[in-house]
């Protein structure tokens, strides 16, 4: 079932991310898809969707502020802060 669900994380989109922490972002993401209520896991894949567009996924890079209002989102649908902030890894929109 999470296949359905995967962001196409197999070209970094920072040259510095290794395959590998690649394959442990999308491990961490998978594993918390499937811990996710379906309503939340339909939320995070339009989520996906939607930010798979080059344009829309430039702007919330260049502005923390949508980023902050992505996660303010995600907590608002239900998800732990840990849960959080691996699906903004996963994106790669987190700044950590």
């Amino acid at each position: 079932m999470a296949e359905a669900f995967r962001f196409s994380m197999r070209e970094p989109i920072e040259p510095q991310l290794t395959q590998d922490e690649i394959s442990r972002r999308e491990q961490a993401f998978n594993k918390v898809l499937r811990r996710l209520s379906p309503e939340q896991q339909d939320v995070i894949t339009e989520l996906t969707s939607v930010l798979m567009e080059k344009d829309i996924y430039s702007g919330y890079k260049a502005d923390p502020k949508r980023v902050e209002d992505l996660a303010l989102g995600l907590s608002l649908i239900g998800l732990k802060p840990r849960q959080s902030k691996i699906v903004l890894r996963y994106l790669n929109l987190a700044v950590i």
